[in-house]
C-alpha cells in the first residue's frame, strides 16, 4: 500500500491498533476532563443530516422549479456548516478514546455516502492523528 492508498479497511485497522499504542491506559484514564470531541461528533452528525435532507429535497426538484434557488442555497448553507463542523472535529480529540471515536465516526459517515471523504481529506485526517496522540502522551 502506498502512502496515499487509504481504505475503510485501513482506517478500521488504525482504530483497532489505537489501544496498543505507547500511551499507558492509566495515564489516559487520569485525564479529568471529558474529551470535547464527543460533543463535536454529535454536532457534525446534526449538520450532516441537515445537508443530507437538503440534498434530498434539491434532488427531487426539476431544474426549472421556482423553489430551486432556495433549495440550492439551503444545500450550500448546510454544506458549509458540515465542513466547518468537520474542521472542528478533526482538530478536537484530547484523548485516545476521542481519536478512536473520530476515526469510527468518519468510517460511519463514509459508509453512508461512499464519496463523502476523498483521499485528500482522509490523508489530512490521518496526518492530524499523530500530533494529537503525541500531545496526549505528553500531557499524561
Amino acid at each position: 500500500m502506498t502512502s496515499v492508498d487509504l481504505s475503510r479497511r485501513s482506517l478500521v485497522a488504525s482504530v483497532a491498533a489505537l489501544p496498543t499504542l505507547a500511551v499507558p491506559a492509566v495515564a489516559v484514564a487520569a485525564v479529568a476532563e471529558p474529551d470535547p470531541v464527543f460533543t463535536l461528533i454529535e454536532a457534525h452528525r446534526q449538520v450532516y443530516q441537515c445537508w443530507s435532507d437538503a440534498v434530498h429535497v434539491e434532488a427531487h426538484m426539476y431544474w426549472n422549479d421556482p423553489r430551486m434557488p432556495a433549495a440550492e442555497a439551503e444545500t450550500n448553507r448546510c454544506a458549509d456548516l458540515k465542513w466547518d463542523a468537520y474542521d472542528d472535529l478533526i482538530a478536537a480529540p484530547t484523548t485516545v478514546a476521542g481519536v478512536a471515536a473520530v476515526l469510527e465516526y468518519i468510517c460511519e459517515v463514509n459508509n453512508d455516502c461512499d464519496s463523502e471523504f476523498t483521499k485528500e481529506i482522509l490523508i489530512e485526517l490521518m496526518q492530524s492523528i499523530a500530533p494529537m496522540l503525541r500531545d496526549i502522551a505528553v500531557r499524561s
